[in-house]
């Protein structure tokens, strides 16, 4: 086959794969006159695309993120073992970043085993592969420091049940002091101290969506959580609402959608604020929290679901370890100048973030911390938090 259409056979195999990949259309997706899993569609074209090795081999740089990615692919379908081997295989074709990705992967995913040990040699290696003097002028952490500040966050949210609205005590009458008695996880690697907390007017509650009716109308599972923030308005009424949720139906957004329904509902817009941009979890604090610092909040409790809040807890407070202690007095370039992360690195602000879950019949009397696949899924969302890509394939150029 001639160099330009094998090129062009790689570029379908590809795209047919991230189109799988990010379809959300999870269950149902057509393939070959019946139906798969997107995840293994996705799969599917990248086997062919890494077998697409005529009349030249794939380069090593290509093959091995294409054996990162179905390593990632295997972690969402909960087989860490084929995903382990998976990363062992691309680790000879790595480049210097790539390596550096691949030995984070192990540290991470053997945490998530329970072996500490190796979890730790994996922390070693990158250290050793990924100097500090690299990252002296950049805008993040180094690559270790990140690592070990994510993981250290892992441990504290996991080991900390589901918290409801009946959690919270209602003891003190004072609304300048109820606030403080609001559930604190002690989330972030600095410790965190309710009591500096003069006023709840600088907590907010964050209404994380969820995609809308195709007519436009918003589901149960997001109804439920207006909900539940409508009483949380009611008993704390200094504190400000923050609602997040892109992907527009019929012309409105997701957050566009909770706002009027809480606006109708008797809560008053100059308490609201609005992020109408996020497509997933990762985004939802992405472009929340530089709004949230903006607003002056310094305590922001989460609300979703059960099976939600501790991924949206870790993906928050990694997003802000990865700018904490970064030289802030550093010019940034004009594209960064202009990021919602631009705000996260220059206000020196750490906002508190905790969670309140809805509440419903299915929930357990007695919550426990996350397992089986939602304690994986906090695993994942943390790996994206830290900026490492699930899908790491792009087309290639002819």
């Amino acid at each position: 086959m001639p160099a330009i259409a094998a090129n062009a056979m790689l570029n379908k195999y590809l795209e047919q794969a991230s189109a799988a990949f990010y379809s959300p259309n999870r269950s149902q997706y057509p393939f070959k006159d019946k139906t798969e899993s997107n995840l293994a569609v996705a799969t599917y074209y990248l086997y062919q695309a890494l077998n697409e090795s005529n009349p030249t081999p794939l380069d090593d740089k290509l093959r091995c993120n294409i054996l990162l990615t179905l390593a990632n692919i295997k972690t969402f379908q909960g087989r860490l073992s084929s995903a382990l081997s998976l990363y062992a295989k691309a680790l000879p074709l790595a480049t210097r970043q790539q390596r550096q990705d691949i030995l984070c992967y192990f540290a991470v995913w053997h945490h998530a085993t329970g072996q500490q040990m190796l979890s730790r040699w994996y922390q070693h290696q990158l250290a050793e592969n990924s100097p500090s003097s690299l990252y002296q002028s950049n805008h993040h952490a180094p690559p270790t420091v990140l690592l070990n500040r994510s993981l250290e966050i892992l441990n504290r949210c996991l080991a900390q049940p589901v918290r409801y609205l009946t959690d919270i005590s209602e003891k003190t009458p004072d609304s300048s002091q109820r606030i403080s008695s609001l559930p604190c996880s002690s989330l972030s690697y600095s410790s965190w101290r309710t009591s500096s907390l003069e006023a709840s007017s600088a907590h907010a509650f964050v209404i994380l969506g969820y995609t809308l009716n195709a007519d436009g109308s918003m589901s149960a599972r997001l109804l439920n959580r207006l909900a539940l923030a409508l009483q949380l308005a009611t008993r704390y009424p200094t504190s400000k609402i923050l609602v997040s949720g892109g992907l527009a139906k019929q012309g409105m957004s997701e957050a566009e959608r909770m706002a009027h329904w809480l606006s109708q509902h008797g809560v008053s817009p100059q308490r609201l604020l609005v992020e109408s941009q996020s497509a997933n979890t990762i985004e939802n604090l992405r472009f929340s929290l530089p709004l949230l610092l903006q607003a002056g909040i310094r305590h922001a409790t989460l609300l979703s679901t059960a099976d939600h809040v501790h991924r949206a807890q870790i993906v928050g407070d990694i997003l802000q370890a990865q700018h904490s202690d970064c030289d802030s007095t550093a010019a940034p370039d004009a594209e960064y100048a202009t990021s919602e992360n631009h705000a996260l690195r220059t206000t020196g602000s750490q906002i508190h973030l905790d969670h309140i879950a809805v509440q419903n019949q299915l929930n357990r009397a007695h919550p426990s911390p996350p397992e089986g696949q939602t304690r994986l899924n906090c695993y994942i969302d943390a790996l994206q938090a830290m900026g490492m890509p699930a899908f790491r394939v792009s087309i290639q150029c002819d």
